[in-house]
């Protein structure tokens, strides 16, 4: 987990993982949520706008990229120490097996010793509206619940009512 975060963090790039590891990278400023199918408007839009995707360890599955939606002339990089995830469901430009782990670790090295400077893509304002908007609706649930007053007591109800306040109709639990 942190050799991919450090990696992220030297190039600035937003973070997204599958539905599996949904929580891999949770109130990390660089954690956009979910990659796939399952994602938030805003941040498919930033997987669109973006030159280049980087996966660690993620077969990249139909539900993964909507069927190949989400790839629209970007350059693909997969790193996966599992042979048969590499370019099982998509055609990717490179394709690295290899430890996530290490690779990301030696990536970091390759670019300082090369003095590469960041892309500065995970500061645009683009990136930056899509991690507010995947955070209100985080807040407002935490909000409502530090309002019940009794930490041992929770209205089921009024937990059931904010859940569905802050969800798009486009959701489904």
């Amino acid at each position: 987990r942190q050799d991919i975060l450090n990696f992220a963090r030297k190039i600035d790039a937003p973070l997204m993982t599958t539905l599996r590891a949904k929580d891999l990278y949770f109130k990390d400023p660089l954690n956009l949520g979910i990659f796939g199918y399952s994602a938030h408007p805003e941040t498919t839009q930033v997987v669109t706008d973006s030159d280049c995707i980087i996966s660690f360890g993620a077969s990249l599955n139909f539900i993964t990229t909507l069927r190949g939606g989400l790839f629209s002339g970007q350059r693909t990089i997969s790193i996966n120490n599992n042979p048969n995830d590499i370019g099982k469901h998509i055609d990717t430009n490179i394709e690295v097996l290899a430890d996530c782990k290490s690779a990301a670790r030696k990536i970091v090295h390759w670019l300082n010793e090369a003095e590469v400077a960041s892309s500065g893509f995970a500061s645009s304002e683009l990136v930056r509206s899509a991690a507010i908007a995947i955070e209100i609706p985080l807040y407002a649930l935490e909000n409502t619940l530090k309002k019940q007053g009794d930490e041992d007591q929770m209205d089921i109800q009024k937990i059931y009512n904010e859940i569905f306040s802050t969800l798009d109709e486009k959701y489904i639990l």
